[in-house]
């Protein structure tokens, strides 16, 4: 299998960042995990870092934002300024949008270390206003907590948080990282490095194999559902006046309730095609048993199976909510039949939602006829009457609304 691949970037004026990498590095492979380090480009001129006495720069390849979606996580290693991490490092992680667009950094994992000039200098801050990078991009922040008990040593200066292991430089540079100081380093690559690897291991497991490193979203499913292949058979015994959706697709689509009302003491219909039932357990169903399902809205002609058997579920559902409760004493007539207007739906330009129109069920005492503005308003339009939502165009405002193009940046 494929080692872990985990990648330190950062910038180190004066090398104390830099050296500490090095203990993090030999951490990260201590636990079989490739390491790549990096810097980020200068944005100080030649001048300016001659003024500030800066040394000569690490022999290391410089990170660019393509690299970034490499590995299966990174440790940046932040000098403070001001209580915040540089520059050159927000460079770097401020032209990252088009990473972000792909969604390309979600799912790797992030870490952080750090030097200040003085305990109080931004151990923890430095850190933390990195972390809205990676909370944007997706990423996992794995802070090192306190799993080194020097880090709750007050004996003597050493620098580290719960965000990562860190050192102490003083305001001039002169305090190098002291031998505990390392220590931290490397047990944080070391915690780091098993955290990782097991994701990966468990990945591969699952998988079967290591996926690209560039995360893709699947196979095109960009809005969280799939086109549907087959209806879904509901089947309910004894359903009290409950509208039971026969024929929703599968799959999460965001379909409009098929509203098939079960008679009291009678299954509801079962292997309904398109929403119209084939036939019910006891009563003899009026739909065509070979009704056409429109890909986008439901049966091309909705037609409404008609039965009044004994103490019927109750009529005028809108999108499959009675508008009254069943169980009713008859007192009307029983062999009163009620039939609605069946008018063709729209055919939608989209293929994401699909709706199905109810088949009803007339109770011999049918109650009250108009529909509430209190009921659900799924398929059907506010305050609509019960002969009017037979024909209600469903309700796919949000998915017609036009697509937008994906910018990079927001602002």
């Amino acid at each position: 299998m494929t080692k872990p691949v985990v990648y330190i970037v950062l910038y180190s004026l004066y090398q104390h960042v830099y050296k500490l990498s090095q203990s993090i590095q030999q951490g990260l492979e201590e636990k079989g995990v490739e390491v790549k380090v990096f810097q980020v480009a200068e944005t100080l001129s030649d001048e300016i870092l001659s003024k500030m006495q800066a040394p000569a720069k690490p022999d290391l390849p410089i990170m660019t934002v393509d690299k970034l979606a490499e590995p299966d996580g990174i440790i940046f290693g932040l000098p403070t300024r001001f209580g915040l991490f540089p520059a050159q490092i927000k460079t770097l992680l401020d032209a990252s949008g088009a990473l972000w667009a792909k969604g390309a950094l979600a799912g790797k994992f992030a870490g952080t270390f750090f030097s200040t000039a003085s305990q109080h200098g931004g151990q923890e801050t430095t850190a933390l206003t990195a972390v809205t990078y990676f909370a944007h991009h997706g990423m996992m922040y794995v802070p090192f907590g306190y799993a080194n008990v020097a880090l709750q040593n007050n004996d003597e200066v050493i620098g580290g948080s719960a965000y990562g292991s860190g050192t102490i430089s003083d305001g001039d540079g002169s305090r190098q990282p002291t031998q505990t100081e390392l220590d931290i380093a490397k047990n944080q690559g070391q915690n780091f490095a098993v955290i990782v690897s097991t994701f990966v291991k468990g990945r591969v497991a699952i998988e079967g194999a290591a996926p690209d490193i560039n995360n893709k979203l699947a196979d095109g499913n960009v809005n969280g559902s799939t086109a549907p292949s087959d209806p879904a058979t509901t089947t309910t015994s004894n359903a009290t006046g409950a509208g039971v959706a026969a024929g929703a697709v599968a799959a999460g689509t965001a379909a409009g309730a098929a509203g098939a009302s079960s008679a009291l003491g009678n299954a509801a219909p079962a292997n309904a095609k398109g929403g119209v039932p084939k036939d019910t357990a006891g009563n003899a169903s009026t739909a065509p048993a070979d009704t056409t399902l429109d890909a986008n809205n439901g049966p091309a002609t909705p037609v409404h199976g008609i039965t009044n058997e004994g103490n019927a579920a109750p009529t005028n559902a809108i999108a499959g909510t009675p508008s009254a409760p069943a169980g009713n004493a008859a007192a009307a007539a029983a062999a009163n039949t009620t039939t609605n207007d069946a008018s063709t739906a729209p055919t939608a330009d989209k293929t994401t939602a699909v709706s199905t129109e109810p088949t009803t069920t007339t109770t011999g005492n049918a109650a009250n006829t108009t529909a509430t503005d209190n009921a659900p308003k799924v398929g059907a339009s506010a305050g609509a009457t019960a002969a009017g939502a037979a024909s209600a165009v469903p309700n796919n405002l949000k998915d017609n609304k036009p697509k937008k193009k994906k910018k990079w940046f927001c602002c």
